[in-house]
Parts: C-alpha cells; structure tokens; sequence
C-alpha cells in the first residue's frame, strides 16, 4: 500500500557507526506515525538537517526499518558534504523528513508465492532489509 508523502519534523534518536564508514541513523517521527506505519519496501524518505543556508537540498534514502510508534531507520554512507553532516548528527538534533515517497518496488511475500532471494550490498541494503523482516513477519 503507498501513502501519500507529508513532510514533518523529526528528531535523531541513534547515530550508530557500522564498518565501512556506513551510519544508521534513527529517527523518531511525529506524534502520529501514520506516515510511516505502512512504508513499503523500496520507498524512500528526504531527510534535511537544520543547515541553515549552507547544504539546502535534502538527501533521499532508503528507509531500513520504520516501526508502529513512528520510530524509523535510515543507511547512510558519507560522500559529500551533505551526507558527512547527516553521519555527524547527535541525539536530539532536528531534522525535517518528507515522505514516504516512491512506489516501493518489491512484491508482496505470499505463503503461496514464488520464493524470494535477496541480495544486496551497502546502501542497497535498506530496501532488502525491510522486505525480510515483512517476510518473517508473514511467517515465510
């Protein structure tokens, strides 16, 4: 199912450093999480640290994990300005998210489905992620 995008404010709840130079950075949502109880595979969120003038563009991600509470999860690798200053961001710090966006892009797991491999690497992990855990949740 796609919901429609909102954009709302949002705060760092984890900056966890993986190897590689990867990040996740959790985040929790607005009071209600509707927006992101029904995030979809493949979907992604535009994350937008207080900058001020400096770095203006949001940057899009790959949600990884979004829970029931509004609490959600994004992969970050730091490449450039951008990304660097979401990696370096601490808990409590604002950030203003829009999404979800896209169409998600993985079919639903059925019980009577065709079996599903997954296979991914850095930041194409997200998407794989959060398709496995809707996979366990279907009990396949």
């Amino acid at each position: 199912m796609v919901t429609p995008p909102s954009q709302f404010r949002a705060r760092v709840v984890d900056n966890r450093a993986l190897r590689g130079g990867y990040v996740v950075l959790s985040l929790q949502g607005p009071a209600d999480p509707a927006p992101l109880r029904a995030v979809d595979p493949g979907q992604f969120v535009m994350l937008r640290g207080d900058w001020g003038r400096d770095l203006i563009n949001p940057r899009a991600f790959s949600v990884l994990h979004a829970d029931r509470e509004g609490r959600f999860s994004v992969m970050l690798k730091a490449h450039g300005r951008g990304t660097a200053a979401l990696a370096r961001m601490q808990q409590g710090a604002p950030i203003t998210v829009t999404g979800p966006l896209g169409q998600g892009s993985f079919p639903a797991p059925a019980p009577d489905g065709p079996r599903q491999l997954l296979v991914a690497g850095g930041v194409g992990l997200p998407p794989l992620h959060l398709q496995a855990r809707r996979a366990a949740a279907a009990g396949l």
